[in-house]
């Protein structure tokens, strides 16, 4: 996978190279105020709601793709290591984590 990623950034350098020389330098910066413009009005139209901030992630801009993917599989990991026998790592330190955050919390709540 690495190496297709290193292919897509060989070929987006070359690219932006090519524009670079195609494209003058003032006209280039124009183009970028305006598309950082547009990308606010996008960001404050797609803000309002988190179902309205989902489908700007999905559609406008894919920056959390992996990261959407890698949460969903960690769960399915998490969900298929507590259905074995044995007590998982990531179970005892998410409980151990849970009662030391309890312990420490001021005011603690009568029991």
């Amino acid at each position: 996978m690495e190496t297709h990623f290193a292919s897509v950034n060989h070929k987006m350098s070359k690219l932006k190279s090519l524009i670079k020389r195609l494209i003058p330098e003032p006209t280039i910066v124009k183009l970028m105020q305006l598309y950082r413009r547009f990308d606010l009005f996008l960001i404050r139209m797609f803000a309002v709601t988190g179902f309205t901030a989902s489908i700007y992630y999905c559609f406008v801009n894919r920056q959390f793709y992996r990261e959407h993917r890698a949460t969903l599989l960690g769960r399915i990991r998490y969900h298929q290591m507590n259905q074995t026998d044995h007590l998982s790592n990531a179970l005892l330190r998410r409980n151990v984590h849970r009662l030391e955050k309890g312990l420490i919390m001021r005011p603690r709540k009568n029991v």
